[in-house]
């Protein structure tokens, strides 16, 4: 454990030298929210929601399911109990309608809407705020499995050489309760480390963002299986960067690792195949074009390219990794070739919202992507954060209490307080898990006064 320990002073020593800076963020407070009329009485629709006291708009869009409606719906929309819109005739296709309105921290919304079958509307309300956070970096991301060695095996074929731990099978209340389990727990756990480490804890440091988190729960043990398909929404898969697809992809299927489908090849001329881990776990091999083949610790998997998180409404999650410091990106294309598609277990065209997000810490990336074809919104893994497959991404921060309140601030819900790692009241750093607007663990790890002298 004091290994770990000293590993870790090494990376805030050196993660702490980074600034944090402002970003200006245009946050969804409300919906989307969907609404359809009732075609005899009004439907009343009361709901209430956070915010910021100050300036925002409300945001309709005419919609509903009807191509022959000759009438839209008509829509009365109150806000705080006073009415910022009303129109008698929404017609479908019609251009975005934004109005200015006034929140307070604790807001209600009454909308009252009737119109023929087949209308609607969609609602949503959205406020600019300026946020200035310290997140600099990528720590790890967590794989929860059924069974430690296998998985340590597996991954020691993706070039995960060598590993720090293990850590302790039990620990404090408060760090059970911050993965969310109320009562103490039993696990076997250690950090997986793509590539070798030097003798030296800051050769951990060379470079960041290569570590994977493989915990075994042994109790409270959940044999959920991971998601089932690509689109489903949570933490989907772990991209990994390789300079030999082929020879990564026979040293795996000779040790019985399945894949969906022959390797296939992005727009940009990547090549890329997708496999299914013992545990059913999504990850893909990636090999961008014009690549050399280097073999390194007997694969030639060089780095983990991104993580892909699927959520329900692009725009709003947009926003809110942006707030985290994911300031950069690049828009992914909306669907690809049929080969695409079926290198992604599915058995037609697909189509996405999509972006490549970048850190501006550390330049690490998610691909953050809305499912809008095939489209399945069944929630996340729930907590507590012990379901098979990738359960959270862990980023370092410079100011862990002052993040959490600037989150807690714009409405961020966190699963517990900041939960001492993990030397209990001698700790040096803490840890706390947040959601994001869909519900998906994202981690935030920083510096804390320890309770007692080491």
């Amino acid at each position: 454990m004091k290994k770990i320990l000293l590993v870790m002073i090494a990376l805030w020593s050196v993660l702490f030298s980074l600034c944090s800076f402002a970003v200006d963020v245009d946050l969804t407070r409300f919906g989307p929210r969907e609404y359809s009329p009732d075609i005899v009485t009004p439907n009343v629709d009361r709901e209430s929601f956070f915010g910021v006291p100050g300036d925002a708009n409300l945001i309709i869009n005419a919609s509903g399911t009807s191509e022959s409606a000759a009438e839209g719906a008509a829509a009365s929309i109150q806000i705080n109990g006073v009415e910022v819109f009303s129109r008698s005739n929404l017609e479908r296709g019609e251009a975005t309608i934004e109005v200015p309105v006034a929140l307070a921290e604790t807001n209600s919304i009454r909308v009252e809407l009737m119109g023929n079958e087949g209308s609607g509307i969609t609602v949503r309300i959205k406020q600019k705020v300026q946020v200035d956070l310290g997140v600099v970096g990528r720590i790890h991301f967590n794989l929860s499995t059924a069974d430690f060695k296998s998985s340590k095996d597996f991954y020691r074929h993706l070039g995960f050489a060598d590993s720090i731990g293990p850590f302790p099978e039990t620990n404090t209340i408060e760090v059970a309760r911050g993965v969310g389990v109320n009562r103490p727990y039993k696990i076997y756990a250690e950090i997986l480390y793509l590539g070798k480490l030097g003798p030296e804890p800051l050769d951990l440091l060379k470079p960041t963002g290569r570590m994977m988190d493989v915990i075994e729960w042994k109790d409270p043990r959940n044999e959920s299986p991971a998601y089932p398909y690509l689109y489903n929404l949570g933490i989907s898969r772990a991209a990994f960067t390789t300079t030999d697809l082929d020879a990564d992809m026979s040293a795996l299927q000779a040790s019985g690792t399945h894949f969906l489908s022959p390797p296939a090849k992005y727009a940009d001329g990547s090549r890329f195949v997708i496999g299914r881990d013992p545990d059913g776990t999504f990850f893909e091999l990636l090999e961008p074009p014009g690549t050399e083949p280097r073999l390194v610790n007997d694969s030639h998997v060089t780095d983990v390219h991104h993580l892909t998180i699927n959520v329900s409404d692009f725009e709003r999650s947009r926003e809110f990794y942006k707030m985290l410091g994911f300031t950069g990106g690049n828009q992914l294309p909306e669907t690809e070739s049929m080969e695409v598609a079926q290198a992604m277990g599915l058995d037609q065209p697909y189509h996405v919202r999509a972006e490549s997000i970048v850190h501006a810490g550390d330049g690490s990336q998610i691909e953050l992507v809305e499912w809008q074809q095939p489209r399945d919104l069944t929630p996340p893994h729930p907590q507590p954060a012990n379901h098979y497959g990738i359960q959270r991404i862990n980023y370092a921060t410079t100011d862990l209490a002052g993040d959490i309140a600037k989150l807690k601030a714009q409405g961020v819900t966190f699963l517990s307080e900041i939960a001492p790692c993990c030397d209990g009241a001698a700790s040096t750093f803490g840890f706390v898990l947040l959601f994001d607007p869909d519900g998906n663990f994202f981690q935030l790890m920083g510096a804390i006064v320890p309770k007692k002298g080491l």
